[in-house]
């Protein structure tokens, strides 16, 4: 039978060195350095489109308000008619629609 000996390297004089750390995030790269005129806009822009969701999102809050004012309370007419200009301010009279695929022909 053949026996395999198994043989543990000598420690090398110089351990290899560190991979190099990558660059600060945002600092160097290239789209950070084509995007930084326009950077303030965009900023505001994300922040509009946040807006805009939530804005999307209060007439369905509404309805629900609406619903529960008209179940749970004796008088509801204070809270619905509050709830009611709340989801007319978030739907912004758009006519029941997002206004998507609906091209001119």
């Amino acid at each position: 039978m053949t026996t395999v000996e198994e043989t543990v390297p000598a420690p090398a004089s110089n351990p290899p060195s560190p991979p190099p750390s990558p660059p600060p995030r945002g600092t160097t790269g290239a789209a950070a350095r084509l995007l930084r005129p326009v950077r303030g806009r965009l900023l505001a822009a994300a922040a509009l489109a946040a807006l805009g969701a939530v804005a999307g999102l209060l007439p369905y809050v509404a309805a629900a308000e609406i619903a529960r004012a008209v179940l749970t309370t004796t008088d509801p007419a204070t809270a619905v008619w509050a709830w009611v200009a709340a989801g007319a301010a978030g739907g912004g009279g758009g006519g029941g629609g997002s206004g998507r695929g609906q091209g001119r022909r």
